[in-house]
C-alpha cells in the first residue's frame, strides 16, 4: 500500500519472472490512478505520479473499478501528449477475494474449488460468460482464400487438451492447434504464429498438446513473452460485441509490430487477410448446415450432391 489507497500489483503465476513489472496506483497530487509498467520490478520508479504510461481520469474514489466508466488515457511515446484509449474495461470478480473465494462464490456460474471459484460445469473463459464446450474444430471458409503469407497456414484447427482432458485456454479463451501452427487470444487480439515463433519447438519437431498446454499455461503472456505471430484478428474487446469465445467471424490482418514498443498488431501497409473461420461443428440451432444438408447426431454436415465444405456452405457449380 503506497499512500491511503492500496496497489495493485501484476500477479500471475504463468510469468514468475515478471512478477511485480506492472502495477495500478494512486497519484495523490493529481488525483488519477496511474499504470506503471516495465521490464522487471526494480525498473517501476518509486514516484507513483511519474512514467505512467497509462492514467485515468481525475477521480476521488477508492474504488479503481469504478473508473473504468470513466476515459482512461495512454501517453503518447513520440509527442508525450496523453490521448484517450480506444477502449478500456476492467472486471473484478466480486467471486474473488485475494488468491481465495468466499465461502461460497456469489458470481454467476462459479463454483469454489481447492480454495479458489472455478467455473461451474458447463462454463468457461475469464469471468465464466461462456457456455462450455466452445467449438472444437475451426475450417477456413473454401470460398475464401487462407492464411497465405510467407507460407501457407494450417486450414482446419482443434482445440487443444491437457493431459487431463481439459481444455487449455489463454486469457480465457481456447487455444486452437493446426501441426505445428497456434492460434490463441493474446488479451484483445486472436494470434495466429507456429510453435517456433513461440519458441516450443523448432521448425522440424512435431509439438505435442502437453507442450502448448505447459507453455500456455506456465510461459505465457501477451505482451512481455518473447514470441512472433503471422496473423492477428480485429480486436476482441470485453463487455462489447466482439467479447465471442472463439474467433469465428472475424477479420484478420498480416502483423506487424506497433509503434515503438514490441506490441503486434495489423500491419497497415499490406492487404487484409481474405480468411474467414467457421466452427465445423454443426448442430440444429446456432450453426446449420446450408443448401440443404443434415447435420448428423456427430456434428458433422452431411451435404447434397454437388454441394461442399464443411457447413455445406460451397453451392454445387
Amino acid at each position: 500500500k503506497l499512500g491511503d489507497r492500496g496497489t495493485y500489483v501484476l500477479d500471475s503465476p504463468m510469468i514468475d519472472e515478471f512478477q511485480g513489472s506492472a502495477r495500478f496506483v494512486y497519484c495523490n497530487d493529481r488525483s488519477v490512478w496511474n499504470f506503471q509498467y516495465g521490464e522487471t520490478p526494480t525498473s517501476l520508479t518509486s514516484n507513483r505520479c511519474e512514467a505512467a504510461q497509462v492514467q485515468s481520469s481525475m477521480t476521488s474514489s477508492y474504488d479503481i473499478v469504478s473508473t473504468s466508466f470513466a476515459p482512461w488515457y495512454f501517453r503518447d511515446p513520440s509527442s508525450g501528449r496523453l490521448l484517450p484509449l480506444q477502449q478500456f474495461s476492467m472486471e473484478s470478480p466480486s467471486a474473488f477475494v485475494g488468491m481465495k473465494c468466499r465461502k461460497e462464490c456469489d458470481g454467476d456460474n462459479f463454483v469454489c474449488a481447492d480454495g479458489r471459484c472455478a467455473c461451474d460445469e458447463g462454463w468457461f473463459g475469464a469471468q465464466c460468460q461462456f457456455e462450455a464446450p466452445p467449438c472444437r474444430t475451426l475450417t477456413t471458409d473454401e470460398r475464401y482464400g487462407g492464411f497465405d503469407g510467407s507460407r501457407v497456414f494450417g486450414s482446419t484447427y482443434t482445440v487443444v487438451n491437457d493431459g487431463d482432458g481439459d481444455l487449455v485456454s489463454s486469457y480465457g479463451k481456447p487455444v486452437y492447434r493446426s501441426n505445428n501452427d497456434i492460434m490463441l487470444f493474446s488479451g484483445r487480439r486472436w494470434q495466429l504464429t507456429s510453435a517456433s515463433d513461440l519458441g516450443i519447438a523448432s521448425d522440424t519437431d512435431i509439438v505435442s498438446d502437453d507442450d502448448i498446454a505447459l507453455f500456455v499455461t506456465t510461459k505465457f503472456h501477451g505482451y512481455w513473452s518473447d514470441y512472433t505471430v503471422s496473423f492477428v484478428s480485429d480486436p476482441a474487446d470485453s463487455a462489447t460485441p466482439t467479447e465471442l469465445p472463439t474467433p469465428v467471424g472475424f477479420q484478420w490482418y498480416h502483423a506487424g509490430l506497433v509503434g515503438e514498443g514490441k506490441v503486434q498488431g495489423p500491419d497497415d501497409t499490406r492487404n487484409d487477410v481474405t480468411a474467414v473461420l467457421l466452427c465445423a461443428t454443426c448442430n440444429q440451432s446456432t450453426n446449420r448446415c446450408l443448401n440443404g444438408g443434415v447435420c448428423d447426431d456427430a456434428g458433422v454436415c452431411r451435404c447434397v450432391d454437388g454441394t461442399s465444405g464443411s457447413l455445406c456452405q460451397v453451392p454445387a457449380s
